[in-house]
């Protein structure tokens, strides 16, 4: 698993539904009442704790049946972020929690050896101090003038990359402390369930990142206007 922190990402996740072919719903029961008791009635809740280059991160598994929908849908989210240096938690939360990734681990390489997939679309959630990063367009994009106006500064943008399998959805926010918050959510797209998702997923927005954020003191494309 990546380090978040590193790559100033502060949340990733993948959330979608599970796909079925013949024979795959009685599959997918076989490999989660392995895990979970009186499934489907009860969903996967597991919160495991991993590190990597000495961050802490907290890695989620949600995995339940959607009652009431004709067939049964079965929803899986994968969320992961990074804590603090200074947050505490106690000894034996810690172990539980490092149990429990051991447990996510286990269940999504069976759902991998089970070649179960699904459709998922994926979220990232970057935080660049002030001073690292710069959108390709000035923000705030406007300043406001005139009385009555409920708003001083357009300071957030959200633009849209269409592609084959759907529009990519990028926003940028510029805080006050001029911190810049990006987003970027992907179309669904089917895939294998896997511990390695996730990271395929931060990968593809590390890459996609670059068209859209600068290093500071590089180029800039100059949108500023006034209303």
């Amino acid at each position: 698993m990546e380090n978040l922190q590193e790559l100033n990402i502060s949340s990733a996740s993948v959330v979608g539904r599970i796909t079925f072919d013949d024979g795959d719903a009685e599959e997918l029961s076989r490999v989660l009442s392995n895990h979970q008791n009186n499934w489907p009635r009860r969903s996967v809740d597991k919160l495991g704790l991993y590190e990597a280059d000495g961050v802490r991160h907290h890695l989620g598994l949600d995995i339940e049946t959607i009652r009431g929908a004709d067939p049964d849908i079965v929803a899986l989210t994968m969320e992961a972020h990074s804590f603090s240096r200074d947050e505490r938690i106690s000894a034996s939360v810690r172990r539980r929690q490092q149990q429990q990734f051991s447990e996510i681990g286990t269940i999504l390489s069976d759902l991998e050896s089970s070649k179960i997939s699904g459709r998922f679309h994926s979220h990232i959630a970057w935080s660049f101090p002030p001073g690292t990063k710069k959108p390709i367009i000035n923000l705030p994009m406007m300043t406001i003038q005139g009385p009555g106006i409920p708003f001083t500064e357009l300071v957030g943008v959200r633009l849209i990359k269409a592609t084959e399998e759907g529009d990519i959805s990028v926003t940028m926010d510029l805080r006050g402390n001029r911190s810049l918050l990006v987003t970027v959510i992907f179309p669904p797209v089917l895939t294998t369930i896997s511990l390695g998702m996730l990271d395929n997923a931060v990968q593809r927005g590390n890459q996609l990142l670059r068209d859209f954020v600068l290093e500071e003191g590089g180029p800039f494309e100059e949108l500023e206007g006034t209303i």
